[in-house]
């Protein structure tokens, strides 16, 4: 290791190596400032400092520790290792291809390089997960997207630009967390195309509802917003948009107050297995005029409804069985029964168009 370590500064990467490794931890340097603090990697319910083996256990914690043991590099080591690098692209396509030391250079310059751009990965999944805290990826997850984003960058970088490595690659881990966001941390995957559209169909729908809500404050008439409307505005089908509004609903949590010091939304949500308050309310009426009206048929018509409807706690009966329990034809009970239900049918219209 010592010698590939010589190799490598006979070449010019890896000035700092030596400070980096000696000093051991050190504070958390620019990328780490607004990063997850040490505080929030603490065991919550006490205030005295925790224990460094409790501390440990916390794999964020650790890795952020790690992380911060490799400052990022300036500009004068950034440029010796992406010259390294480049030497061993330009070899690669030959045919002997890059000699072994060369090799073994690139591969610690690119190492340094990515070690170096660890703390830009945790400030941005910080602010994603805090941005996107109730849908999204652990922020296990989000670091690795981010690393895998770095790693892309590194491979696609060109210093001939002239500019820093960390403008190049802050974009493009930010891309790869966007993109983990859109296809992993959904149940059901959406494809990114059909979310670009929702969001702008959010961005329009907004600009509408405030239009509207400024012409409905200057003539006092409400104006509501039409999908074709929106469609116009993007230039697409009506249809196509209600699809995409059906595809990617606006989802809200039931344990969100509806005004910021109201009760839960989940409060004023009607109960699916609840009665129906009008059908309730109907049956409670009908069981007080009821028996008022059932007191105004003939003693033969009441029987029959009694044992048609089953109103002694038994089941109902068919027209045959009425008349034999009253010594009736089949046809005579049927009779019976259809007066009788005109006579309440009368009497319910009298009853509710009086009030």
């Amino acid at each position: 290791m010592e010698a590939e370590h010589r190799e490598l500064d006979a070449l010019g990467v890896g000035g700092n190596r030596e400070r980096d490794w000696e000093e051991g931890y050190e504070e958390p340097g620019e990328a780490f400032d607004e990063g997850w603090g040490a505080a929030e990697f603490e065991w919550s319910g006490t205030s005295e400092p925790e224990p460094e083996r409790c501390r440990g256990l916390d794999c964020l914690a650790l890795y952020r520790r790690e992380a911060g043991r490799y400052p990022r590099p300036d500009a004068e080591e950034e440029e010796r290792c992406f010259r390294v690098i480049g030497r061993a692209k330009a070899e690669t396509g030959t045919t002997p291809g890059p000699p072994p030391e060369l090799a073994r250079a690139a591969e610690e310059a690119r190492e340094r390089m990515l070690l170096g751009h660890l703390g830009l990965v945790i400030q941005a999944a910080r602010r994603y997960s805090r941005l996107y805290g109730g849908c999204s990826l652990p922020p296990e997850d989000l670091i690795q997207e981010g690393n895998l984003g770095l790693l892309g960058a590194l491979d696609r970088f060109d210093p001939e630009q002239g500019r820093r490595f960390a403008a190049f690659a802050r974009g493009e881990v930010r891309s790869s967390m966007c993109r983990a966001l859109s296809t992993k941390a959904r149940t059901i995957r959406i494809p990114l195309e059909i979310l670009g559209l929702r969001r702008l169909l959010a961005s329009v729908m907004s600009d509408l509802r405030q239009r509207c809500g400024n012409e409905t404050f200057c003539d006092g008439r409400r104006h509501a917003y039409r999908l074709e409307e929106v469609a116009a505005a993007i230039g697409l089908a009506p249809g196509k948009v209600g699809k995409v509004l059906l595809l990617v609903p606006q989802i809200e949590s039931l344990d969100a107050p509806e005004s910021p010091e109201g009760e839960p939304l989940i409060e004023f949500v009607a109960d699916p297995a609840a009665p129906n308050p009008r059908d309730e309310a109907a049956a409670l009426e009908a069981r007080d005029w009821l028996p008022a009206v059932l007191a105004r048929l003939s003693p033969r018509q009441l029987q029959v409804i009694r044992l048609r409807y089953g109103f002694d706690s038994g089941p109902g009966l068919s027209f045959a069985a009425i008349g034999r329990a009253l010594r009736i034809s089949g046809q005579r009970a049927r009779e019976l029964h259809e007066r009788a239900l005109r006579h309440l049918s009368e009497a319910a219209r009298r009853s509710f168009s009086a009030r």
